[in-house]
């Protein structure tokens, strides 16, 4: 009894907490978009990623960091409290919650696995690797670009694509692909994906368009500095933006696409973008991979440390919260 009743006391609080995050991140949305324009493309991807999972984590954070230690190191194990109804109700949400997320996370891993088999089957390997992604050309899929995948990515070229494309369009467009692969945008699709809420939630249902749009456009960037021409890039996007794009299961399989059916619209800004670059002749400075992991393990260094440091005085006041939620 001691154990189910911590379980469903860490849902409850983890629902709590999440439910808090969600209200308070709904109406700070507006103060997004604008801050959006005035950063970096792969600054406002990272800021929008990190805003639109924030409520998720911090709910888990809370509930497994603060109210599991502290109901383990403070609740007598004899005790034979019983959640009331709200609570319990919570409880039950939590685990439903939890049951979507990983029904989700199995059938995009599954379907994502049976389209790359199915394609690497009929499909002709250009190059075995490419920067750590393997190259097919495939004559199965209409208007298709994009890199599929998200720990071994294979990048998949349809054969009308090739044949509109010149080769410098082809190999800028491969560089945008790889940018994707360099960034892990196919695991952070994944994520918005199995964490996504009813389209009532509005508001927070646009951080995953605002994503995707930031996302391509920082891949243009790096596309760039790795060595494509502005020209071709943008010769390219508008090439396959025009060609009836039927592409792949957009709704079960990781895949960043050179053009999404969701932001085809932004094609035009995305090439205007190319175009002011090519212009002033000066390419957007981009932090190397290495620079950009070294940060964010500081970051989680840091917050451990905190975390570690802090423990002490949290858990008694935790535990007095979960006290008064019980009764």
């Amino acid at each position: 009894m001691f154990y189910v009743l911590c379980l469903m006391l860490c849902l409850a609080v983890m629902v709590l907490v999440t439910a808090g995050a969600l209200a308070v991140s709904v109406p700070c949305v507006r103060l997004i978009h604008p801050l959006l324009r005035r950063v970096p493309a792969s600054a406002a991807a990272n800021l929008v990623l990190a805003f639109r999972l924030f409520p998720f984590v911090f709910g888990i954070i809370v509930s497994a960091g603060l109210a599991l230690p502290a109901f383990l190191e403070f609740e007598p194990r004899g005790t034979h409290e019983m959640l009331d109804w709200p609570l319990l109700s919570l409880a039950v949400v939590g685990a439903l919650g939890f049951g979507v997320v990983i029904f989700r996370a199995c059938n995009v891993m599954l379907s994502t696995r049976r389209w790359l088999n199915q394609q690497a089957r009929a499909a002709q390997l250009l190059s075995s690797s490419k920067h750590g992604a393997a190259l097919y050309c495939t004559n199965d899929a209409s208007s298709l670009l994009a890199v599929a995948g998200m720990f071994r990515p294979r990048i998949f070229l349809s054969a009308d694509v090739a044949d509109a494309l010149t080769p410098q369009e082809v190999d800028a467009a491969i560089n945008h692909e790889l940018a994707h692969v360099r960034s892990s945008d196919n695991l952070k699709q994944f994520l918005l994906r199995i964490t996504r809420l009813p389209r009532w939630v509005k508001p927070i249902c646009e951080l995953d368009h605002a994503w995707t749009q930031s996302s391509e456009m920082a891949a243009d960037e790096r596309a760039l500095t790795a060595g494509a021409s502005p020209v071709d890039l943008s010769a390219a996007l508008i090439k396959v933006a025009r060609l009836a794009n039927s592409g792949i299961g957009y709704a079960a399989v990781t895949a960043s696409h050179l053009v999404p059916c969701e932001c085809t619209s932004a094609v035009a800004s995305r090439a205007a973008r190319l175009h002011q670059i090519l212009e002033s002749g000066k390419l957007p400075e981009i932090h190397s991979s290495g620079a950009r992991r070294l940060r964010v393990g500081g970051l989680l260094i840091a917050a451990c440390a905190v975390y570690l440091f802090c423990l002490g005085t949290m858990l008694p006041a935790m535990h007095e919260i979960l006290e008064i939620l019980v009764r």
